[in-house]
Protein backbone atom coordinates (compact mmCIF):
# COMPACT_ATOMS: atom_id res chain seq x y z
CA UNK A 1 0.00 0.00 0.00
CA UNK A 2 1.45 3.56 -0.70
CA UNK A 3 0.42 5.33 2.76
CA UNK A 4 3.12 2.77 4.16
CA UNK A 5 5.61 4.36 2.49
CA UNK A 6 4.76 7.91 4.32
CA UNK A 7 5.34 6.26 7.42
CA UNK A 8 8.67 4.36 6.59
CA UNK A 9 10.72 7.42 5.78
CA UNK A 10 9.17 9.49 8.64
CA UNK A 11 11.08 12.79 8.47
CA UNK A 12 13.22 14.13 12.37
CA UNK A 13 11.07 17.11 11.68
CA UNK A 14 7.87 16.96 10.27
CA UNK A 15 5.65 19.70 8.96
CA UNK A 16 2.15 20.25 10.52
CA UNK A 17 0.48 18.12 7.19
CA UNK A 18 3.05 15.70 7.78
CA UNK A 19 2.11 15.14 11.25
CA UNK A 20 -1.73 15.18 9.97
CA UNK A 21 -1.02 12.58 7.59
CA UNK A 22 0.52 10.52 10.58
CA UNK A 23 -2.26 10.56 12.55
CA UNK A 24 -4.69 10.10 9.72
CA UNK A 25 -3.05 6.93 8.88
CA UNK A 26 -3.36 5.48 12.07
CA UNK A 27 -6.65 6.34 12.47
CA UNK A 28 -7.30 4.74 9.56
CA UNK A 29 -4.81 1.67 10.20
CA UNK A 30 -6.37 1.39 13.72
CA UNK A 31 -9.66 1.56 12.50
CA UNK A 32 -8.94 -1.19 9.75
CA UNK A 33 -7.56 -3.71 12.32
CA UNK A 34 -10.31 -3.18 14.52
CA UNK A 35 -12.78 -4.33 11.80
CA UNK A 36 -10.75 -7.15 10.39
CA UNK A 37 -10.22 -8.15 15.03
CA UNK A 38 -14.20 -8.26 14.62
CA UNK A 39 -14.85 -10.37 11.86
CA UNK A 40 -12.29 -12.56 13.11
CA UNK A 41 -14.28 -12.78 16.33
CA UNK A 42 -17.42 -13.31 14.84
CA UNK A 43 -16.70 -16.27 12.64
CA UNK A 44 -14.58 -17.45 15.20
CA UNK A 45 -18.15 -18.21 16.53
CA UNK A 46 -20.35 -21.33 15.56
CA UNK A 47 -23.04 -21.23 12.80
CA UNK A 48 -26.06 -21.08 15.25
CA UNK A 49 -24.41 -18.07 17.52
CA UNK A 50 -23.60 -16.17 13.95
CA UNK A 51 -27.27 -16.74 12.47
CA UNK A 52 -28.78 -15.04 16.21
CA UNK A 53 -26.55 -12.06 16.49
CA UNK A 54 -26.73 -11.36 12.68
CA UNK A 55 -30.36 -10.39 13.44
CA UNK A 56 -29.99 -8.24 16.11
CA UNK A 57 -26.47 -6.76 14.73
CA UNK A 58 -26.48 -3.72 12.93
CA UNK A 59 -24.85 -3.79 9.33
CA UNK A 60 -20.98 -3.35 8.77
CA UNK A 61 -21.91 -0.47 6.43
CA UNK A 62 -21.02 2.63 8.47
CA UNK A 63 -18.23 1.01 10.06
CA UNK A 64 -17.28 0.44 5.67
CA UNK A 65 -18.35 4.03 4.95
CA UNK A 66 -15.95 5.84 8.21
CA UNK A 67 -12.77 3.49 6.83
CA UNK A 68 -13.58 4.79 3.28
CA UNK A 69 -13.96 8.29 4.11
CA UNK A 70 -10.76 8.62 6.17
CA UNK A 71 -8.78 6.99 3.15
CA UNK A 72 -10.36 9.58 1.47
CA UNK A 73 -8.87 12.08 3.51
CA UNK A 74 -5.62 9.96 4.15
CA UNK A 75 -4.96 10.32 0.15
CA UNK A 76 -5.93 13.88 0.19
CA UNK A 77 -3.30 14.77 2.74
CA UNK A 78 -0.58 12.41 0.89
CA UNK A 79 -1.27 14.62 -1.86
CA UNK A 80 -0.66 16.91 -0.28
CA UNK A 81 2.70 16.14 1.29
CA UNK A 82 3.71 15.21 -2.10
CA UNK A 83 2.99 18.81 -3.80
CA UNK A 84 4.76 20.32 -0.67
CA UNK A 85 8.03 17.65 -0.99
CA UNK A 86 7.94 17.86 -4.96
CA UNK A 87 7.85 21.91 -4.80
CA UNK A 88 11.24 21.51 -2.19
CA UNK A 89 12.45 19.53 -4.72
CA UNK A 90 12.25 21.85 -7.21
CA UNK A 91 13.47 24.84 -5.25
CA UNK A 92 16.16 22.53 -4.15
CA UNK A 93 17.30 21.48 -7.99
CA UNK A 94 16.73 25.35 -8.96
CA UNK A 95 19.73 26.21 -6.31
CA UNK A 96 21.71 23.49 -7.85
CA UNK A 97 21.28 24.06 -11.40
CA UNK A 98 22.69 27.87 -9.90
CA UNK A 99 25.02 26.37 -8.06
CA UNK A 100 26.46 24.79 -11.44
CA UNK A 101 26.33 27.29 -13.45
CA UNK A 102 28.43 29.52 -11.01
CA UNK A 103 30.74 26.65 -11.21
CA UNK A 104 31.02 26.24 -14.96
CA UNK A 105 31.70 29.72 -15.82
CA UNK A 106 35.36 29.60 -14.36
CA UNK A 107 35.77 25.98 -15.63
CA UNK A 108 34.65 27.25 -19.28
CA UNK A 109 36.95 30.28 -18.95
CA UNK A 110 39.56 28.08 -18.26
CA UNK A 111 38.67 25.84 -21.25
CA UNK A 112 38.80 28.67 -23.68
CA UNK A 113 41.93 29.68 -22.35
CA UNK A 114 43.74 26.20 -23.16
CA UNK A 115 42.48 26.20 -26.14
CA UNK A 116 44.55 30.21 -27.09
CA UNK A 117 47.35 27.99 -25.45
CA UNK A 118 46.68 24.77 -27.52
CA UNK A 119 46.97 26.77 -30.96
CA UNK A 120 49.78 29.12 -29.91
CA UNK A 121 51.64 25.70 -29.48
CA UNK A 122 50.69 24.34 -32.24
CA UNK A 123 51.35 27.37 -34.36
CA UNK A 124 54.85 27.64 -33.18
CA UNK A 125 55.21 23.77 -33.64
CA UNK A 126 54.16 24.76 -37.50
CA UNK A 127 56.95 27.33 -37.64
CA UNK A 128 59.48 25.02 -36.01
CA UNK A 129 58.73 22.88 -38.92
CA UNK A 130 58.91 25.11 -41.41
CA UNK A 131 62.04 26.39 -40.32
CA UNK A 132 63.51 22.77 -40.11
CA UNK A 133 61.74 21.98 -43.82
CA UNK A 134 63.03 25.25 -45.61
CA UNK A 135 66.41 27.10 -45.78
CA UNK A 136 64.54 30.24 -46.23
CA UNK A 137 63.46 31.92 -42.83
CA UNK A 138 59.64 31.90 -43.46
CA UNK A 139 58.31 33.89 -41.22
CA UNK A 140 60.46 37.23 -42.04
CA UNK A 141 59.99 36.27 -45.71
CA UNK A 142 56.17 36.13 -45.40
CA UNK A 143 56.74 39.44 -42.95
CA UNK A 144 58.74 41.05 -45.34
CA UNK A 145 55.80 40.21 -48.70
CA UNK A 146 53.04 41.20 -46.41
CA UNK A 147 54.86 44.58 -45.65
CA UNK A 148 55.42 45.37 -49.04
CA UNK A 149 51.64 44.83 -49.88
CA UNK A 150 50.09 47.67 -47.78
Amino acid sequence: MRPLIYLQKAPQKATPIQSELERGLIKLYSRILTFLAEGIRYFGQSTPTRTIKSIFRSSQDDQIDRMVKEDEEVLKLAQIVDSHLQQQTIVQVTDIRTIVETLQRPIQRLVDESTIYAKVLEQEKFLKILQWLSAVPYSQHQKRHSDAYQ
